[in-house]
C-alpha cells in the first residue's frame, strides 16, 4: 500500500513560497544563461506545485465551511486514512502508538 501525501497547511505554503522566491529568486553576480535557465525552471516549477497545494487547501476550506479549524480537517483526514486499514492493520498501529507514547 502506497503512502499518501501529507496535507500542507497555509502557513506551511506560504513559508515554502517565501524560501522559494529567496533562494530561486534573482541572484546578483554572474549570470550565466545556463545557470539562470535551471534556476528558473526550479523557481517555476515549484511555485506552480506549491499554488497547486494552495488552492487544493482553499477548496478544502471552502468545502468545509469558514468555522472548521485546520485540527478538525486533519481529524477528517486520519480518519479517511483509517478507513483504508484492514482491522487488523489498525490494531497493529494503536499497539505501535501504545508502545511509542
Amino acid at each position: 500500500m502506497g503512502r499518501r501525501k501529507r496535507k500542507w497547511t497555509r502557513v506551511e505554503i506560504e513559508e515554502a513560497i517565501e524560501e522559494n522566491n529567496r533562494v530561486n529568486g534573482v541572484l546578483n553576480g554572474l549570470k550565466e544563461p545556463q545557470a539562470k535557465k535551471r534556476r528558473m525552471a526550479r523557481y517555476y516549477g515549484r511555485r506552480s506545485a506549491l499554488n497547486k497545494a494552495l488552492k487544493e487547501l482553499e477548496a478544502l476550506e471552502h468545502e468545509q465551511g469558514p468555522g472548521d479549524s485546520a485540527g478538525q480537517i486533519s481529524e477528517q483526514r486520519r480518519q479517511v486514512l483509517r478507513s483504508d486499514l484492514t482491522a487488523e492493520e489498525q490494531e497493529i498501529n494503536r499497539e505501535r502508538n501504545r508502545t511509542s507514547a
